[in-house]
């Protein structure tokens, strides 16, 4: 509730909020010191505004209407915010959530383009989406036509699934036309949204929704996009919170990869399959020791494994060869946790991926 006043009062933004969450241990510590803010830089309107008390009936309404959706809020002084996310200068100070809130602590990868899309880049995205939620990455993409839907559809055919950034609140369905997709997704991966739940769309909402994409993410595909394409936006937003950005080449004539191209030449990675993504974020996953190795690097006697992780090796050892589903199955461990696990032991060389399950190194 306290997160929720503190989103509701005049002069309040995200780079105030993160301000607040570096100077004290809770929401509730920040609001019963409204005198030390102006030593931070919140100006004085926001004060001002504070000590007449607005915000805190918006706060009630909104507090009202999250329990009506079966909305789950996540703050910036939670344990379980992503961490990427809180790292960037001007992050959400709450997230509103539907589905499945573990697929925040799993890798993430944003694949975006644009919403008139080619057939070519439409099964593109799909395949890229699938390709990685099966390697263990969760696909993040904004819920709009054209390629973040193919992008989504493609995440949920794998474990790691697809997280949904919303431009509108969580009560909110937009477009319709992907209404079928977005009930999918709150079945099978993860609706978000910093908006208040009956937030309609609007333009200015949906750069804002670009920058938690590339936030929340360790590398942005650009999957196919014009020189105006929104997808631009969110590699501009990639590029200054320090994100890798892909982007997938194309004739220098057509017309609709024209945004590709121009990234391209401006440093972006040139995109052949999903293997360069995975080069690419090994370093930055949590728990690898350096860049992906191939089999065979690994020296016998490397780092003995414990826990979950060495549970998991143990059973595919044991076996030869598994599935996913026979390693959720017999473990009974989460499926995010299982992926997860599954991506840093093949990168770090114990096991290797192939069509049919995973096969000691």
């Amino acid at each position: 509730m306290a997160c929720l006043v503190l989103r509701h009062i005049p002069g309040l933004g995200p780079r105030s909020w993160k301000r607040l969450y570096e100077n004290f241990d809770s929401p509730i510590q920040a609001l019963k010191a409204p005198q030390t803010w102006r030593e931070m830089g919140i100006s004085k309107r926001a004060i001002a505004a504070f000590l007449k008390g607005e915000g805190e009936i918006e706060a009630q309404k909104e507090y009202q209407a999250l329990s009506s959706l079966k909305v789950i809020p996540l703050t910036l002084w939670d344990e379980d915010y992503p961490p990427l996310l809180r790292e960037i200068p001007d992050p959400p100070i709450v997230l509103y959530l539907q589905g499945d809130p573990s697929l925040l602590s799993v890798p993430h990868v944003a694949l975006v383009g644009a919403r008139n899309a080619s057939e070519w880049g439409r099964a593109f995205a799909y395949r890229l989406g699938k390709e990685l939620s099966a390697r263990g990455i969760c696909v993040v993409s904004g819920l709009a036509r054209g390629i973040d839907a193919s992008a989504h559809r493609g995440g949920l055919c794998g474990v790691a699934s697809t997280i949904a950034v919303l431009g509108t609140g969580i009560g909110v369905s937009y477009p319709r036309i992907n209404l079928p997709l977005r009930r999918d997704i709150e079945r099978k991966g993860l609706l978000l949204s910093e908006f208040a739940p009956w937030t309609p769309p609007s333009p200015e909402n949906f750069p804002l929704r670009n920058r938690i994409i590339s936030g929340l993410s360790l590398a942005v595909v650009v999957v196919e996009a014009t020189k105006k394409s929104g997808g631009l936006i969110t590699a501009r937003k990639a590029l200054e919170q320090n994100r890798a950005v892909f982007a997938v080449p194309a004739r220098p004539d057509q017309k609709n990869f024209e945004g590709n191209n121009a990234l391209i030449r401006e440093g972006a990675i040139l995109l052949r399959d999903v293997n360069d993504i995975m080069e690419e974020i090994a370093p930055m996953v949590e728990l690898t020791n350096g860049p992906l190795s191939p089999c065979g690097d690994r020296k016998e006697g490397d780092g003995e494994l414990e826990g979950e992780d060495g549970e998991l090796l143990g059973l595919i050892r044991s076996r030869g060869r598994c599935s996913v589903e026979e390693i959720i199955e017999e473990l009974g461990h989460d499926p995010a946790r299982v992926m997860s696990s599954l991506v840093m032991l093949e990168i770090k060389g114990y096991v290797r991926k192939t069509p049919l399950g995973y096969e000691p190194c």
